[in-house]
């Protein structure tokens, strides 16, 4: 992959007398991210600021979020006593869908 970490904004590239972060780089690191499915953390001075991922990885991450959120309100409400019996459970189920 052509960029594995550390982008030069285009502030710090000034400073550095390297010329404008050009589009074309960014083209190359948006092609470079979708095709690998793999994410690039950009760093400045040695710091992670920023993560690019492709749309795909984005929506995984976002799924496995969501289910993450799900086991923990889960867990929350078994530790504070909110628990109903399977039987129970089934039957608002079944009366929700009709």
């Amino acid at each position: 992959m052509g960029f594995c970490g550390h982008l030069l904004t285009h502030k710090a590239a000034k400073r550095r007398g390297r010329g404008p972060f050009r589009e074309n780089r960014t083209a190359a690191l948006v092609r470079d991210v979708s095709k690998s499915g793999q994410s690039v953390t950009i760093t400045q001075n040695g710091e992670a600021k920023v993560v690019v991922m492709g749309v795909e990885t984005y929506d995984r991450w976002r799924a496995a979020m969501t289910l993450l959120k799900l086991i923990a309100q889960g867990e929350a409400d078994l530790a504070a006593g909110r628990t109903v019996t399977q039987k129970d459970a089934f039957r608002r189920a079944a009366a929700a869908l009709l």
